[in-house]
């Protein structure tokens, strides 16, 4: 894949784990207690964000250093 690509993989990863923990914290803070099964949800998206969010960092920085590789 190019850079490009998984840079907007990695920052569309990075907003849905942000949006899942706002959505979290901001119930909480306002003291609006939500189901069971939708923190499970919530959690479980989280976690799918995070595993991506780790593989596309470190495709980047292969990719960066296979470029760098290359041009030296």
């Amino acid at each position: 894949m190019k850079k490009n690509q998984w840079t907007r993989i990695w920052g569309l990863s990075l907003f849905v784990m942000s949006v899942c923990t706002l959505c979290l914290i901001v119930s909480k803070l306002i003291g609006f207690e939500l189901p069971d099964v939708v923190i499970r949800i919530v959690g479980m998206i989280e976690l799918v964000a995070l595993a991506i969010f780790s593989f596309a960092t470190v495709s980047k920085y292969k990719e960066e250093k296979e470029h760098e590789k290359n041009f030296n």
